[in-house]
């Protein structure tokens, strides 16, 4: 049963989404360029750094909602 009390998403939460969405496509694109050949080595640094900026975003966003968090991508 759906609950019609519950508030429709907003733009924060939105782009909560949107950032959670590019970090999965970026480590993707990570894992995939990593398995080819040493030419990929700067492909992977760019999308590394990409994915960096993505995770201060998103630890940004949070903070509206008052979540601090330290973001950090697993080995």
């Amino acid at each position: 049963m759906k609950n019609t009390n519950a508030p429709e998403p907003d733009s924060k939460s939105s782009q909560v989404i949107s950032l959670l969405r590019q970090i999965e496509r970026l480590n993707f694109m990570i894992a995939e360029h990593s398995r080819s050949n040493a030419d990929d080595a700067l492909i992977v640094e760019q999308y590394e750094v990409l994915r960096t900026d993505f995770l201060a975003e998103l630890s940004a966003v949070l903070s509206d909602y008052g979540i601090e968090a330290h973001l950090k991508i697993s080995a």
